[in-house]
């Protein structure tokens, strides 16, 4: 009887554990430095040749239908970002962190930390 009620023991926390269990798919991005515009293999902006000849990278648009492709399929998503997404661009040293924090938003960022990000924030975006 012992071995039976621990055998019924084990299928239920096993059954309790499986139905607990989820999918999780995290998203990362890091280093972003500006670069809201595609770029070609040398870091540099993209020529209307190079974009029409699929030789372009990057870009918050290619992000945004990558993302919202990759949520049709996932519904349990985390998109994270570890930071160095302002500074690097004339898209900072014009609009201070505001062009990365909208895009951010647009893009759908659950979590981003690092201390680049919070020292401007202080200074620019006044949080």
């Amino acid at each position: 009887m012992a071995r039976q009620d621990a055998i019924l023991v084990v299928c239920l926390v096993t059954m309790v554990t499986t139905s607990l269990a989820f999918d999780l798919t995290i998203l990362h991005t890091n280093d972003v430095y500006a670069r809201f515009e595609q770029f070609n293999k040398y870091g540099s902006d993209c020529s209307e040749k190079e974009a029409g000849s699929s030789q372009c990278y990057g870009g918050v648009a290619r992000r945004l239908t990558k993302l919202n492709e990759i949520r049709l399929s996932h519904s349990n998503l985390l998109l994270l970002d570890a930071g160095d997404q302002f500074m690097g661009t004339l898209w900072f040293f014009v609009y201070k962190g505001m062009a990365a924090a909208s895009f951010m938003n647009k893009l759908g960022y659950d979590v981003t930390v690092s201390d680049d990000e919070m020292n401007i924030c202080f200074t620019y975006l006044n949080l």
